[in-house]
């Protein structure tokens, strides 16, 4: 006698798979995004509404790091300058209520693409400082003061239209953003998900 015994198993398993990486709006039409490519480096995004970039008050952002509590103006802070329409980022020297004065700092990988209405800048730094005085060691989870102005980036000195800060944390997310025309209306703070369903079918036959 041939018996047969056939044990059927399924196993199904869902979850959601986000998209988002973390951003935070800093001022009305700019967007600052980050995620930590490796433990020693991080990737930062600008992005600016691409319908403001004729505007000339939207000539550059400039970005400073202070630390948290620090006093909202750009003296001491880690800069960076983004020329917007020339596509130009620049490592920079704070340490006046003046033009900054340009150094060696490494800000890497710069490049811009266009993502729904914005505009995205992304460059890469190194967490550590290398030792150099004017700018600041990050480290993840920590928090800090995020200076910024945009304005006229055709005078000398440039023109600022609008500055403040804000606190800011470096929370540790290793999402990296979404890429070049990707659909939606590319809102860095926008995220999206999908539910994958997975089905498993096991048959055991036996003599």
């Amino acid at each position: 006698m041939v018996l047969f015994k056939a044990i059927i198993s399924l196993f199904i398993l869902s979850f959601s798979l986000t998209s988002a990486y973390t951003a935070i709006e800093i001022t009305s039409n700019i967007y600052l995004g980050w995620y930590f490519p490796s433990t020693t480096t991080i990737q930062f995004y600008l992005s600016v509404s691409t319908s403001k970039l004729s505007e000339s008050s939207y000539g550059y952002v400039g970005l400073g790091f202070k630390s948290s509590g620090s006093a909202t103006d750009m003296v001491g802070a880690d800069c960076a300058l983004v020329a917007l329409s020339q596509k130009t980022i620049e490592s920079v020297q704070c340490v006046a209520d003046a033009y900054p004065a340009s150094d060696t700092f490494s800000l890497s990988g710069f490049t811009s693409y266009t993502n729904g209405t914005f505009t995205v800048y992304q460059w890469s730094r190194a967490l550590s400082n290398g030792g150099t005085s004017n700018h600041m060691t990050l480290v993840s989870g920590t928090e800090y003061k995020l200076i910024y102005s945009h304005g006229q980036y055709t005078t000398q000195p440039i023109q600022h239209t609008s500055e403040g800060g804000t606190t800011l944390k470096l929370t540790y997310d290793t999402v990296a953003p979404p890429a070049a025309n990707s659909g939606g209306d590319g809102n860095p703070t926008d995220s999206s998900s999908a539910i994958i369903g997975i089905g498993i079918v096991t048959l055991l036959m036996v003599n």
